[in-house]
């Protein structure tokens, strides 16, 4: 067996400070045995049980009710058997124009046999390219982590390669060598494979044909308004694929450009969805977030409880399909990182995490509500009202990488194998106690590095940035000082 422990561990919740995690100790007192680093490595590496066979291959469509498509099925259908039938193409010819009102497997058919007719018609060659990535998209965004479809992601990947293969014909003729958007879409679905060397050069093409020069760390043209955003996260794509091939000077030159684009104002903190200047600081004092409290108060039941959810997966379909792998190659080896999301809607029971989710509700109410006596406060937004379960297998390496807005905080509760794993924000390492927290703000570059010794857990739970909190609430009298709270270098996003 491996020997993963760090002793019986009796710990306090602390308040953060910039240079260490032992500070000002609270009142709060719990205990996590030493068998719980052992059992997670063990539950993490034991394999969750084979899927069950999966009659039908889900599609964008197999949920659709689509009584009006016998005709263009039957059309299809024909269409395999006498490709050449003159009856058959006069009767494509007058589907054409009707696409919009059948569903997106279809479309998508009816398209590829009319590009198959007519192959040198480039418009129709787009409008392909474009309903393929319409299903792959459709298909991600209906198939997310801890829905129990994790296991039709073969139907993912048979639409990314359908997309992949129609961006392959458009790259040879000059109008899609010349499209950013099929070198960025390319350069998508590359990285997303693994391909990181073509997918960086894919991206970096598309950059330039908007006309950014990573070398000068200057724009040739102004984008148009409706160009920033593909950019920025074109961007942070890049960054994080030459993360991965281990090209830092590139990386340097691509931050650069980004700030002096105005896309950030710091090189250590990179949105894609930034929308607005927020203050920004990487690590918080978690002595004014009393929120926080709450969530470590709950630490050892929490740990309870995703313990007894692996141990589920390993003999249960239902909770197999919960648990993801990195999906987003955002580890250096995406099989090395383990999540499972939990949602705690305000009025429903959680029997799964009874505890878990009784902190989160009662953490985001008190972050919602009223600091003076009698006040009202504000609804908690049904999105903040969730955790995530992370685990890190020994050795694992979360690559520099930059959340997705500036709009959320995280906290991040250490629950086992934390004292083998530290976390970088900004310029700044700092390590995890167990059964304590960390505050920052994850629009920061940050990365995670485990030791070879044990698996690491927390868990993650985000909070709404107080500057964007509601009048009249806790998060929103933070917000009147925020800079009261920074553990760093400090300024507006």
């Amino acid at each position: 067996m491996h020997n993963c422990s760090d002793g019986l561990v009796l710990f306090r919740a602390r308040n953060n400070t910039l240079l260490h995690m032992r500070s000002t100790p609270l009142a709060l007192e719990v205990s996590i045995p030493t068998a719980a680093d052992t059992e997670l490595l063990e539950l993490f590496s034991a394999a969750p049980p084979k899927q069950r066979p999966i009659d039908v291959v889900t599609t964008a469509d197999s949920a659709n009710d689509c009584r009006h498509c016998g005709a263009a099925r039957q059309l299809l259908t024909t269409l395999r058997l006498q490709p050449q039938s003159d009856a058959s193409i006069m009767q494509l010819s007058d589907l054409l124009p009707r696409l919009d009102e059948y569903p997106v497997d279809t479309q998508a058919d009816v398209l590829e046999h009319a590009v198959k007719l007519d192959p040198t018609d480039s418009t129709l060659l787009f409008t392909l390219g474009n309903m393929r990535m319409k299903q792959y998209t459709q298909l991600t965004a209906d198939i997310f982590p801890g829905s129990q479809q994790t296991r039709h992601f073969a139907a993912v990947k048979h639409a990314r390669s359908k997309w992949l293969s129609v961006l392959r014909r458009l790259d040879a003729i000059e109008e899609g060598r010349n499209s950013s958007h099929v070198q960025q879409s390319m350069g998508a679905l590359l990285f997303n494979m693994g391909l990181y060397n073509q997918g960086s050069d894919r991206m970096q093409a598309a950059l330039e044909l908007q006309g950014l020069n990573l070398q000068t760390g200057e724009s040739n043209r102004s984008l148009m308004e409706s160009e920033h955003l593909d950019a920025k996260r074109c961007m942070a794509a890049l960054d994080l694929s030459l993360a991965h091939e281990g090209r830092s000077v590139e990386r340097a030159q691509l931050q650069q450009l980004g700030v002096n684009m105005g896309f950030w104002r710091r090189h250590d903190q990179r949105p894609p969805a930034s929308t607005r200047p927020l203050f920004g600081c990487p690590f918080y004092d978690k002595a004014r977030f009393r929120l926080v409290r709450s969530v470590e108060a709950a630490a050892v039941p929490m740990r309870e409880e995703m313990m007894t959810l692996l141990r589920r997966r390993l003999v249960d379909f239902e909770e197999a399909d919960r648990w993801y792998h990195d999906n987003e190659r955002i580890a250096r080896r995406p099989s090395q990182w383990l999540r499972r999301h939990v949602d705690c809607p305000l009025h429903s029971e959680a029997p799964d995490t009874p505890e878990t989710c009784r902190a989160v509700r009662r953490a985001m109410s008190w972050y919602y509500a009223s600091p003076h006596p009698g006040g009202e406060g504000a609804p908690v937004e049904a999105f903040y009202l969730r955790v995530q379960f992370s685990i890190l297998a020994p050795g694992a390496h979360i690559l520099p990488h930059v959340g997705p807005t500036n709009e959320r905080l995280a906290i991040s509760l250490g629950l086992a194998g934390v004292g083998h794993a530290k976390l970088r924000v900004g310029d700044t390492w700092k390590s995890w106690n167990p059964g304590e927290a960390i505050l920052f703000d994850d629009s920061f570059e940050h990365e995670v590095v485990v030791g070879n010794e044990c698996a690491r857990a927390v868990a993650i739970i985000h909070l709404k940035h107080p500057e964007l909190m509601p009048q009249g609430t806790h998060g929103a009298r933070i917000a009147e000082d925020m800079a009261a709270s920074c553990l760093g270098a400090p300024g507006p996003s």
